[in-house]
């Protein structure tokens, strides 16, 4: 059920869910780009298996945020860092094969990165996803107990 809040989504949220879905197209973009490359190894069922799994968890995940859940604004967060830790080497490596390629992930990384920065580190994000905390607590309230 989604998170209902008594002020709608701040300008600095709707903003950063914006630069989401924008960095989310362009990783879906790109991944199509390389569909053609996939499809000549050996394994790449699995492959196109995998990035749609992470493309629709991602989805579901600014879905989640855009509704105000503060937990999926960390998970998002954990998943770029751990992304991105683990797929460093490789986008470096990108700027000698395909300077291109890796000049449109570096535009992905500034668009997660600064979504982020805006989710977290304004005091209206943090008001907003904060009102879900408060939101819970009070659903949790006012159940009525079994004897």
């Amino acid at each position: 059920m989604p998170v209902t809040h008594d002020n709608p989504r701040p300008a600095g949220v709707v903003f950063a869910l914006r630069l989401l879905w924008g960095a989310w197209l362009l990783g879906f973009a790109m991944a199509a780009a390389d569909v053609a490359q996939l499809l000549g190894m050996e394994s790449w069922l699995w492959i196109v298996l995998a990035l749609l799994a992470v493309f629709a968890l991602s989805a579901l995940l600014v879905v989640y945020i855009s509704e105000g859940r503060g937990w999926a604004r960390w998970c998002y967060l954990g998943l770029f860092l751990l992304g991105r830790g683990f797929g460093l080497r490789e986008w470096l490596l990108q700027f000698v094969d395909a300077p291109i390629l890796g000049l449109l992930v570096l535009l992905q990384i500034l668009l997660q990165v600064a979504a982020l920065v805006m989710l977290f580190r304004l005091r209206e994000s943090r008001e907003f996803f904060m009102s879900d905390r408060a939101g819970l607590s009070r659903r949790r309230s006012t159940r009525t107990r079994r004897p």
